[in-house]
């Protein structure tokens, strides 16, 4: 079934599914994972037993919140969810997004001392947690901050249970490589937010490139874009660059990649990693690809 005509004045409920499957009393199989943003809050219930995505839900905010105005706003969209704050998960995973990031290769990473990689990116504050996760597949550690008064809301929230929070683009690279595990060749890939992308680059198999760009238009967004190409040498007519994220094909910024690069592709296939219903047909489930990348990490973190 779905909704998106529930409607407060500060969010609006965009999207829910919930399959007839879902039981209350298998919740202790069912994985949780949650995506974060100072202007949505998605989340989805996936059954460990056979990864069947049972639940979907995405509430979009009206406005930009500060970290007081959104755990506020959380407390009320929990308030009114009758699973969501059930403590019976299976696992609970996190990203929270527009965060500071870096990755450091395992061989060079001393763990006795994770902060001073994120220096030169962001000095930590007192608000910021500092989170690391190891990033296998690249032989990796991922290092990022979350915000304190967010972990602190989530632990409050979920007693007594050990709460795995991820950077955005952990998830998001592990998508990729799941999706393309024997990747040839240079391939480039783009996950669209409202107001920045992620954007990453693997030739042969190997990372070779990883960011977050802010962006205030679509010229601003093709403007970074084509500054990678170009750093990197690689050849916008041939090179694959396929596209994920909250973007559709009659979008500005899809209307202007079609227009600057030759071989844009718009990842509308379902994740291998998930089942999904019939339900699910009608939803642009590459919107939520970080989310559902999300649940590949349930048990490496």
């Amino acid at each position: 079934m779905i909704q998106s005509d529930k409607t407060d004045k500060l969010y609006k409920l965009d999207t829910y599914i919930k399959s007839d499957k879902f039981d209350v009393e298998d919740m202790s199989y069912y994985q949780l994972c949650i995506s974060l943003s100072r202007e949505h809050f998605r989340f989805c219930a996936i059954n460990t037993l056979d990864h069947q995505c049972l639940l979907l839900q995405e509430y979009r905010f009206f406005t930009r919140l500060d970290t007081d105005e959104l755990l506020s706003t959380l407390n009320r969209v929990y308030d009114n969810d009758m699973f969501l704050k059930a403590n019976f998960w299976k696992g609970i995973s996190i990203i929270q997004k527009e965060q500071p990031f870096t990755l450091v290769p395992q061989a060079l990473f001393e763990a006795s001392a994770p902060e001073r990689y994120l220096q030169l990116v962001k000095p930590k504050t007192d608000k910021e947690y500092l989170v690391s996760n190891p990033q296998e597949r690249l032989e990796a550690v991922s290092l990022s901050y979350v915000d304190v008064k967010v972990k602190q809301w989530f632990a409050q929230t979920y007693p007594m249970r050990d709460i795995q929070f991820v950077h955005q683009t952990t998830a998001f690279l592990e998508g990729i490589y799941q999706k393309f595990p024997h990747s040839e060749g240079t391939s480039s890939h783009i996950f669209v937010e409202n107001n920045h992308f992620m954007m990453a680059i693997i030739r042969e198999g190997e990372l070779e490139f990883c960011n977050v760009f802010s962006y205030r238009d679509a010229n601003d967004f093709i403007y970074y874009a084509l500054f990678v190409f170009d750093e990197l040498r690689l050849s916008r007519e041939n090179s694959p660059l396929y596209i994920y994220g909250n973007v559709d094909p009659i979008s500005a910024i899809y209307q202007k990649l079609q227009t600057y690069f030759g071989a844009v592709e718009l990842l509308t296939e379902n994740p291998e990693w998930i089942n999904f219903e019939y339900l699910f047909e009608d939803i642009p489930n590459y919107h939520y690809f970080d989310l559902y990348s999300l649940y590949l990490l349930r048990d490496s973190l």
